[in-house]
C-alpha cells in the first residue's frame, strides 16, 4: 500500500490550521445550534401533547378566544356577500333598434315557407311552434298573405308603442296587453286575429334582447362595490368553537392569536439554523470595536441560550414580553459596555426567532423589550461596588421595565382594566426580578468555564478580608503595600484611559502574590535589615526573585483565581530580565547567559497587564531612588529635582520595555503612552509630597 505524500502547500496549509482554536470555537456553535433545536422541538412536543393543536381543514379540538386585540379583513364574509351579489343580477337587456327588419326578415320568411321541414332548418322559424306553422299552411294563399301584412302592420305598431312608452321589459302581462291593443286596431276577423297574436307573440317583446356579455359586466360591477368587511377582535371572543371547522382564514387568525398549528417547525428550526450560522459573521462585525477585550465564545453562546430559555418559559406562561432581563443582566456585567450591549440585545432579539406560539403584538413586544432592556441596562448597570447594589439596580430596572411594557401593550390596544394591568405588571416584574436574580447565584459557578469576570467576583476578590490578601498583609507587609500602591496608581491611569478600573485594582492587589512563599527574599520586607542576597550568588538571588511569578500562580490555582487575575501575575514582568543579579554575576567573572536571569513571560497580551508592568516596574525605581529626601529638601530646587527625577525614571521605564518589545500584543498608542506618563508622574508627585511646617516664633 502506497503511502501518500503531502506536497509543500498542503504541508503548509495543515500547520496553519489552529485545531485548538477551531474546536473552541466550533464546540460552542454547535451547541447552541443543538439547544434552540431543542427549545423548538420541546415546544412543540408539549403543545401537541395537549391536543390543542389546530389544522387547516381539520375540526377544531376546543373554542379557541382571542388573546390580544386585533383587527382583520373577513375575506370570507366579503366572498359570500359578493356571490349573493352577484347571483342577485339576473341578466341585461337592451334596447334592439334591429326590431323592426327582423320583423319583416321573420314574417317573409313564413310566407315563403313550402312545408314543414323547411321551417324547422330556416334560422327565422325556429320560433315558431311546429303546429302553428302547420295550421298557417293549410291556409289559402289570399288568407295568409292578409294575415302577415296583417301581422307586420301590427308588430310595427307594436315596436313603435314600446318605445314610445318606454317599455323595455320582458313582462307577460305587460308587453301582451299592448299586443293585443295594436291587434285588434287591425280589420280582421276574431280567428285571424287570434293567428295573428301567435304569430307576434312567438317572436317575444321584439324591442328588447338578453346581452350575455353585459350581463357579465354588470355582474363584476355588482360584485366589485361590495367593500371589504373590517372586523375587530377583542380579548375573549371566540375566534372558532369546538368541532367547527378550521378555515384557512380562521387559521390564519389562530397563528396570528399565536395559537399553536399542528404541523411540524420546520419554519422556526430553519430561524434557529439562519441565526446560529449568522452568528460568526455578527460576532466578527462587532469584535472589530471591541479591542483586545472579545468576548470568549462560550461567554457568548451561553447568554444567548439563557435569553432562549427564560423567554420562552415567559411566554409558556403567558407572560410576554420577559425574559430578557436575565441575559442582559449577565452580559453587562461580565462583558465591556460596547460588546455587552450588542451582544445582550442580539440574543434577546434571536428569542423572537425560538419562541413559538406567539401572537404577531407579543412578537412586536418581545422584540421591543430586546432593544429596550440592554439599552436601560446600559445606564443602570454602572458604578457596582457590591452585591447589594447589583441586586438594587436590577431591582429597579425590572421596575422600569414593567411600567415600559405596560405603556407598549396600552399602545397595542389592549382594552385597560386595573385589575388585568396589575396582574400583568406584577407578575412581570416578579419574573424579571427573579430570573435575573437567579442568573447573579448561579453565573460565579461558570464564570471561570465561560473565560469571563463580573464585576461581583472582583468586588469580592479584592476584599481585604479575603484569604490570601489577609495572609499577605500578616506575612509580607511590604508587599503587601506595594500592591497598595501599584494599585492606587494604576487605577488612576485606568481612569483616564477609560479601562475597567475594578480589574485593574484586583490584579494589582494580587500581582505579587507569590512572594508569599518567599517573603524574606524581597526587599520590601527585609524591613532594612539585612539583605539576603548579599550572601548568595546572583544565580540563586535571580532563581529566588523569578520563582515569585510561578509561585504565585500556584497560589492562585490553589485559591481558584479567575484567569483574568491569573494573567496579570504570569504577564507583569513579561520575558525581562533580573538586570541587576545578571549585571552582578558578569561582574564577578560568572560565565552566565542572559536567558537565565529573564522571567519565562509570556508578555503583556492586554492593555491592563502591559499597565501593571509599566506600574510595578515606576513605582520600584521610584522607590530606589530616594525620592522622598529630594522632596523633604525645602528648598524649591530640592523639589524641582524629585519632579525632574520623577519625569526621567517614568520616561525612562515607558522606554526600556518599548525597547525590550514587551509591548508587541498590545494596542497601546503613542497618545496612550503620553497619558500615562503625565498621569504617573502627577501621581507620584502628591505620594511623594512632604509637609513643611514652619517654626513658631515666641515674641520678644
Amino acid at each position: 500500500m502506497k503511502r501518500r505524500v503531502l506536497i509543500p502547500s498542503e504541508r503548509n496549509f495543515f500547520e496553519r490550521i489552529n485545531f485548538s482554536a477551531f474546536i473552541e470555537y466550533t464546540t460552542p456553535v454547535i451547541f447552541l445550534l443543538i439547544a434552540g433545536i431543542l427549545i423548538v422541538l420541546a415546544q412543540w412536543a408539549v403543545l401537541n401533547s395537549r391536543g390543542d393543536s389546530f389544522k387547516t381543514g381539520g375540526t377544531a379540538p376546543k373554542t379557541y378566544r382571542v388573546i390580544t386585540p386585533m383587527r382583520y379583513d373577513d375575506r370570507e364574509s366579503a366572498e359570500k356577500l359578493r356571490a349573493m351579489v352577484g347571483e342577485s343580477v339576473a341578466g341585461v337587456n337592451v334596447r334592439d333598434v334591429s326590431a323592426k327588419d327582423r320583423l319583416m326578415r321573420r314574417l317573409e320568411a313564413l310566407g315563403d315557407v313550402k312545408d314543414i321541414q323547411a321551417a324547422k332548418s330556416s334560422e327565422y322559424l325556429s320560433v315558431f311552434p311546429e303546429g302553428l306553422i302547420s295550421a298557417f299552411l293549410s291556409l289559402p294563399d289570399e288568407r295568409r298573405t292578409q294575415i302577415l301584412n296583417s301581422s307586420y302592420t301590427a308588430g310595427v305598431s307594436y315596436l313603435e308603442r314600446l318605445e314610445r312608452e318606454k317599455v323595455y321589459t320582458s313582462n307577460f302581462h305587460i308587453t301582451n296587453q299592448i299586443l293585443w291593443d295594436e291587434i285588434s286596431k287591425s280589420d280582421v276577423s276574431p280567428d285571424d286575429a287570434n293567428f295573428i297574436y301567435q304569430i307576434l307573440a312567438g317572436f317575444g317583446n321584439l324591442n328588447i334582447r338578453h346581452d350575455d356579455e353585459l350581463t357579465e359586466i354588470a355582474k363584476q360591477a355588482a360584485v366589485d362595490e361590495v367593500p371589504t368587511i373590517d372586523r375587530r377582535l377583542d380579548p375573549g371572543d371566540v375566534i372558532i368553537s369546538k368541532g367547527e371547522i378550521v378555515t384557512t382564514q380562521t387559521a390564519e387568525l389562530l397563528r396570528l392569536q399565536g395559537y399553536t398549528e399542528d404541523v411540524f417547525p420546520v419554519g422556526e428550526i430553519f430561524a434557529v439554523i439562519l441565526c446560529v450560522m449568522s452568528l460568526p459573521l455578527w460576532m466578527s462585525i462587532l469584535n472589530r470595536g471591541a479591542g483586545e477585550h472579545k468576548p470568549t465564545w462560550r461567554s457568548v453562546v451561553f447568554i444567548i441560550i439563557t435569553a432562549w430559555i427564560f423567554e420562552t418559559v415567559a411566554a409558556k406562561f403567558g407572560i410576554y414580553g420577559a425574559g430578557t432581563l436575565a441575559a442582559s443582566s449577565v452580559a453587562l456585567l461580565c462583558i465591556d459596555d460596547y460588546m455587552a450591549f450588542c451582544i445582550a440585545a442580539m440574543s434577546a432579539a434571536s428569542g423572537v426567532f425560538v419562541v413559538t406560539g406567539q401572537a404577531v403584538t407579543n412578537v412586536i413586544l418581545l422584540g421591543a423589550m430586546a432593544i429596550f432592556t440592554p439599552t436601560i441596562g446600559f445606564y443602570v448597570l454602572r458604578n457596582l461596588e457590591s452585591r447589594r447594589q447589583v441586586s438594587y439596580k436590577i431591582v429597579v430596572m425590572a421596575v422600569i421595565l414593567t411600567l415600559l411594557r405596560m405603556t407598549l401593550r396600552y399602545f397595542q390596544g389592549t382594552p385597560y382594566s386595573l385589575r388585568s394591568f396589575s396582574v400583568g405588571a406584577l407578575m412581570f416584574f416578579a419574573f424579571e426580578a427573579g430570573s435575573a436574580h437567579m442568573m447573579m447565584g448561579v453565573l460565579q459557578y461558570f464564570e471561570e468555564y465561560l473565560g469571563t469576570l463580573s464585576i461581583m467576583s472582583i468586588r469580592e476578590i479584592s476584599n481585604p478580608s479575603s484569604p490570601l490578601l489577609r495572609d499577605l498583609q500578616r506575612q509580607a507587609p511590604g508587599t503587601y503595600q506595594h500592591s497598595l500602591t501599584i494599585a492606587t496608581l494604576i487605577e488612576a491611569v485606568g481612569m483616564e484611559l477609560g479601562m475597567d478600573t475594578n480589574l485593574l485594582r484586583a490584579g494589582a492587589y494580587y500581582h505579587d502574590i507569590g512572594k508569599l512563599r518567599k517573603p524574606e527574599y524581597f526587599v520590601e520586607n527585609q524591613g532594612g535589615g539585612v539583605n539576603i542576597h548579599d550572601s548568595m550568588s546572583p544565580m540563586l538571588s535571580s532563581l529566588a526573585i523569578i520563582s515569585h511569578v510561578k509561585d504565585g500562580l500556584e497560589l492562585a490555582w490553589e485559591a481558584k483565581l479567575p484567569k483574568r487575575i491569573r494573567d496579570f501575575i504570569a504577564e507583569h514582568h513579561g520575558d525581562t530580565s533580573t538586570r541587576y543579579f545578571y549585571n552582578k554575576a558578569v561582574a564577578g567573572g560568572e560565565n552566565v547567559e542572559w536567558s537565565q536571569f529573564c522571567y519565562p513571560g509570556p508578555k503583556p497580551q492586554s492593555r491592563e497587564t502591559a499597565l501593571l508592568m509599566i506600574t510595578d516596574s515606576v513605582e520600584a525605581a521610584v522607590r530606589a531612588a530616594n525620592i522622598r529626601e529630594l522632596a523633604s529638601d525645602e528648598s524649591n530646587d530640592g523639589k524641582g529635582q524629585a519632579v525632574a527625577k520623577i519625569e526621567k525614571i517614568v520616561a525612562q521605564v515607558i522606554q526600556s520595555k518599548i525597547n525590550e518589545n514587551q509591548f508587541e500584543n498590545v494596542a497601546f498608542t503613542m497618545k496612550d503612552f503620553t497619558v500615562i506618563k503625565q498621569t504617573l508622574i502627577s501621581v507620584l508627585i502628591s505620594m511623594y509630597h512632604t509637609r513643611h511646617v514652619k517654626k513658631i516664633e515666641r515674641r520678644k
